[in-house]
């Protein structure tokens, strides 16, 4: 999407969809403790801000609410494994390990 002007919407649906997905999954602690390591590995929140659309004014404007949010969800302080809230010595020290 790199252009305004040609913006495919169905493109632009399926980039919008695909990361609520991700928020979903990311959302709930069953799924999290698989999904945060792959895309953590991944870097998919760092791809998903260099995208064009992230950046666009009209046609991406939920796409960047929506990647915010997953932003957000990435970086909720909560042990992927037992689901209890995190320190915040213990992200400190998470962060830097």
């Amino acid at each position: 999407v790199a252009n305004e002007d040609a913006v495919d919407v169905d493109k632009v649906r399926f980039c919008e969809r695909f990361i609520e997905l991700v928020i979903d999954l990311l959302a709930q602690l069953p799924t999290r403790r698989f999904t945060h390591t792959l895309m953590s590995d991944k870097a998919l929140l760092v791809k998903a801000r260099m995208v064009p659309l992230y950046a666009s004014a009209t046609a991406g404007r939920l796409y960047a609410q929506l990647v915010d949010l997953f932003a957000f969800y990435f970086n909720f302080e909560i042990d992927d494994h037992t689901g209890a809230a995190l320190s915040d010595e213990d992200v400190t020290s998470a962060h830097y390990d």
